[in-house]
């Protein structure tokens, strides 16, 4: 129970944000773009609409379904990427993320892989919108899915650690493109190892 209700603090405070979301998550298009995968003007169309308040909502624009179509993915010959934040940038706070990529296999059978954090609400400081399902181990409020799609069964909804929006779009595209993850065993086993000494040092 302890971990499941540590988690669901965890992504609770995973809403207070910092003002250079939008600004990591354009580098992230940005290497797309350089990286072949994707159209080179996509920086400059992950775009900002003013909502009610202070909401404001950044997405891909420039097609009616606001995706991005991909391309160069090893196992997915059709993939469309989709990502939508929605904060407010004078508190610092995270009311939904998703990003999606979807995509059909050589097989043309379809796959997805998607990102969600429920919209939190009008009112984020009572926010019960994280509770849903029947607890926080079958769907925590930042999860994962994987699939043919969303909706068919049995739904696969994945417990991701708080990770910032820029960090769970480099999990989807680690999950399809290779050499993209960010961190790579060599480099985490040299910080294992640092912090290891740290430690030692300490005592």
């Amino acid at each position: 129970m302890k971990r499941w209700a540590d988690l669901y603090l965890e992504h609770r405070s995973g809403r207070s944000i910092s003002p250079d979301l939008t600004g990591q998550i354009r580098q992230r298009l940005m290497t797309l773009a350089e990286r072949g995968h994707c159209a080179t003007n996509i920086r400059g169309r992950f775009t900002h609409e003013r909502g009610t308040g202070n909401r404001h909502s950044y997405y891909i624009a420039g097609r009616p379904d606001r995706t991005e179509p991909l391309r160069g993915l090893p196992h997915l010959p059709q993939a469309r990427l989709s990502v939508l934040v929605q904060l407010d940038l004078r508190r610092g706070h995270l009311y939904q993320l998703n990003i999606m990529l979807e995509g059909r296999r050589h097989d043309d059978s379809p796959w997805t892989v998607a990102v969600h954090l429920p919209d939190a609400g009008r009112d984020p400081d009572t926010n019960t919108a994280d509770q849903q399902g029947s607890g926080a181990c079958g769907h925590a409020a930042l999860h994962g899915h994987v699939g043919p799609d969303l909706d068919t069964p049995p739904k696969v909804r994945v417990p991701l650690p708080a990770l910032t929006p820029a960090e769970a779009l480099d999990w989807v595209l680690s999950q399809v493109i290779e050499n993209w993850d960010p961190a790579p065993w060599p480099q985490v086993n040299d910080d294992l190892l640092s912090r290891g000494r740290s430690s030692s040092t300490a005592r």
